[in-house]
C-alpha cells in the first residue's frame, strides 16, 4: 500500500469534507501536511485500513495547500497539530486521534463507529 492510495482521495474544501462525512455511514479522514514525518508514517496504516474496511469511505486533506480554506473547520475541531485522523458516523464526529497511531487503535474506533451506526 502506498502514499498515493490515500492522497488520491484528496478533499479540497470543508464543504466537500462535510458532504462526504454526512453522505457515508462511516467516513475516516486524515488531516496532513506534506513535510510532516508522522503524517507520512500514517499513510501505509491508512492504506491498510482502506483495504480492510471496504464499506468505509476514506479521505485526505492536505493542509500544506489548504490550511486557510480549512481555518474555521480546524478551529471548530480544535486541531492544533497533524496528523489528525477523524472518524465520522452519519456526519457526526465519533473519534479523533492526533499524531501517529497504531492501526489497531484506529480500527477499534472504526469498529465502534460501525456498531453505533448499526444501532441507529
Amino acid at each position: 500500500m502506498s502514499e498515493k492510495e490515500i492522497t488520491s482521495r484528496l478533499i479540497k474544501t470543508p464543504v466537500e469534507l462535510s458532504e462526504k462525512a454526512a453522505g457515508h455511514k462511516i467516513f475516516c479522514v486524515i488531516l496532513s501536511q506534506e513535510n510532516c514525518g508522522p503524517c507520512k508514517a500514517m499513510y501505509p496504516v491508512m492504506s491498510a485500513l482502506m483495504a480492510e474496511n471496504l464499506g468505509v469511505e476514506f479521505g485526505y486533506v492536505n493542509l500544506s495547500e489548504s490550511a486557510g480554506e480549512f481555518a474555521a473547520f480546524l478551529d471548530e475541531h480544535e486541531v492544533k497539530s497533524v496528523p489528525r485522523i477523524m472518524i465520522f458516523s452519519a456526519g457526526q464526529l465519533q473519534k479523533h486521534f492526533t499524531g501517529a497511531q497504531r492501526k489497531e487503535d484506529i480500527q477499534k474506533a472504526i469498529d465502534i463507529a460501525k456498531s453505533k451506526g448499526e444501532k441507529e
